[in-house]
């Protein structure tokens, strides 16, 4: 099953080191801080640590396994 939430752009800046568009992700299921390009947003999306996928419509998308649950 999965859980769809939206996440929160906390900065926006321009990548000194090749010029691209950075934003900085708050994940709605972890809160960890995670750096995106723009154009990874709107390809294949952007992994957090925890395993949620960002997508370029503002929302993050992680798979719940109730198994593993302890």
């Amino acid at each position: 099953m999965k859980s769809t939430r939206p996440y929160e752009v906390t900065r926006r800046s321009r990548d000194h080191g090749s010029g691209r568009k950075a934003i900085w992700i708050r994940c709605p299921f972890c809160a960890v801080e995670v750096k995106a390009f723009v154009w990874s947003l709107s390809g294949s999306g952007k992994r957090c640590e925890c395993g949620a996928l960002f997508g370029a419509r503002g929302k993050a998308t992680k798979e719940q396994n109730p198994e593993a649950r302890s």
